[in-house]
């Protein structure tokens, strides 16, 4: 009879025991009941959102990690797309969004530094609070612009000539520029010029030129087209 008790006693303590021993607790395979989340304490190996996994037990067990919205985005990136210095007061910029994620401009503004000037000349231009979507462009124009209906924004304080620097500044970091500051010059070589021309950047550009003082070269960048060409304005297409 004391035989009997003990087997008894030691295949009730195994089978209490065994359950714990995969570190899971409250299972034998503790990966839950239902096969999709496991009990008290038990791991939670399940899709999260829109692509991320996550790890870890909703009671107890390991920490999360994943989670919604999937791999991670990169950021909104900023340059000038084109470029218009044309007769009159046809002058216009195309801001582009280059990147994988929106990107507020209502921190951004552009300043102009005339006749090789090193310090912006006349009011900074603040762009309007709106959100850039990925492969989107923001057409800013002089105020007498024509046609006004591809301008986003019109203001009297871009009214550049072609020997004047162009900069894109976004929470006071130099985004991309246009010329070279402090020096008094025409960059280029029509068509590719920076006066009496419009300027679209090419598609291999992934990034703005953020040294205003280095030599600059439209040709390098940028395609050339004769003066008052703004046909595609607002209309920025690259793969």
């Amino acid at each position: 009879m004391r035989l009997s008790s003990l087997l008894a006693c030691v295949a009730f303590t195994a089978c209490a025991t065994g359950n714990d021993t995969d570190g899971f607790g409250g299972g034998a395979d503790a990966q839950g009941g239902d096969g999709s989340a496991g009990g008290a304490g038990g791991a939670l190996i399940a899709g999260a959102g829109e692509g991320g996994a996550a790890t870890g037990g909703s009671a107890g067990g390991g920490p999360a990690t994943g989670g919604q919205g999937g791999g991670a985005v990169g950021p909104g990136v900023l340059i000038f797309s084109e470029y218009v210095e044309g007769s009159g007061n046809n002058k216009a910029v195309e801001i582009a969004n280059i990147g994988d994620a929106p990107i507020a401009l209502d921190d951004c503004v552009i300043n102009r530094y005339q006749n090789g000037a090193t310090t912006p000349a006349g009011a900074v231009l603040a762009l309007a609070s709106k959100n850039l979507a990925p492969g989107a462009a923001y057409v800013v124009c002089n105020t007498q612009f024509s046609p006004a209906s591809v301008c986003d924004q019109s203001t009297a304080d871009l009214s550049h000539s072609g020997n004047d620097v162009v900069e894109l500044v976004c929470g006071g970091q130099t985004r991309d520029v246009i010329g070279r500051i402090g020096e008094d010059a025409v960059w280029g070589t029509a068509p590719t010029i920076t006066e009496d021309a419009t300027l679209r950047r090419l598609c291999s550009v992934t990034t703005g030129d953020v040294d205003g003082t280095d030599a600059f070269d439209p040709a390098s960048e940028w395609s050339g087209f004769d003066v008052d060409t703004f046909d595609d304005l607002g209309a920025y297409a690259c793969p």
